[in-house]
């Protein structure tokens, strides 16, 4: 499994943040920044499976949330 960079997914975050307008998924792009740049912060202690387990469920959530938001808009 590739390792998943918290910082990187909040920038990705950031950046569909940018350019969305409708004021829900805003809401929802802004909680996953929000929870990314927390485990980024968490990262700090070893907290191992439980993080990886994280970081991916996270990661997968937050794929299908751009993946509909982009079909919509094509």
């Amino acid at each position: 499994m590739p390792q998943i960079d918290p910082w990187e997914k909040a920038a990705e975050c950031e950046r569909y943040l940018q350019a969305e307008v409708d004021s829900t998924r805003r809401e929802i792009l802004t909680n996953f920044r929000d929870l990314w740049i927390g485990l980024a912060n968490a990262r700090n202690f070893p907290t191992g499976a439980e993080f990886d387990q994280q970081v991916e469920t996270l990661n997968r959530i937050q794929a299908d949330l751009i993946k509909s938001a982009t079909i919509r808009i094509h």
